[in-house]
């Protein structure tokens, strides 16, 4: 769903999914994020450049297998 206000909502209103997880770019800044965590202090804050490396980790894997 697009627009969901992260920082007030912990489900989404469609699905009714708990958020636990917020992707972010390397563009942010420091101050961003410290103001995420002071909002949402419950949420697991990923770089988007880590989770691009483990899915190509992981795709490698499954490529091999036999």
């Amino acid at each position: 769903e697009i627009g969901i206000n992260y920082s007030e909502t912990k489900t989404c209103p469609k699905c009714n999914t708990e958020f636990k997880y917020l992707c972010f770019n390397q563009g942010w800044d420091f101050n961003r994020i410290r103001r995420i965590k002071e909002k949402r202090p419950d949420l697991i804050l990923i770089e988007y450049e880590d989770i691009k490396k483990l899915f190509a980790k992981d795709k490698a894997r499954n490529l091999f297998k036999s």
